[in-house]
């Protein structure tokens, strides 16, 4: 048997994107505006990650299991863990805010959490 947390609890919503911080795949955005995201702010806290984006739009997973890149000093650890935003991913952090980790990759460097 293996491990597999694919599909779980997954909610994703489309939003546009502000132009003039926009988010890109596998980083924590947040909410600039009705209906629209923008990339948060590095070692900030994060609505959601962006899941892909174009013509202006941006798939943003909200809830469910996740799996990103993380960056940083400090390898995310299993558990409640405090992640924040970075320029490719998320970040342990002593700011942001408390998620259940549930996985991480060192070799990949990612990590696997529940929004």
């Amino acid at each position: 048997m293996k491990v597999c947390f694919d599909g779980i609890g997954k909610e994703v919503m489309t939003f546009t994107v502000n132009g003039t911080s926009p988010a890109a795949a596998g980083c924590g955005v947040v909410l600039s505006g009705n209906g629209e995201v923008k990339a948060a702010s590095a070692n900030g806290a994060f609505a959601g990650i962006c899941l892909d984006t174009g013509d202006g739009f941006a798939s943003v997973q909200l809830r469910g299991v996740v799996t990103c890149k993380f960056s940083g000093s400090k390898a995310p650890t299993v558990g409640f863990c405090k992640l924040a935003a970075a320029a490719d991913g998320v970040t342990a952090a002593d700011t942001g805010n408390s998620y259940l980790v549930l996985a991480v990759d060192n070799g990949a460097g990612t990590v696997t959490f529940m929004m």
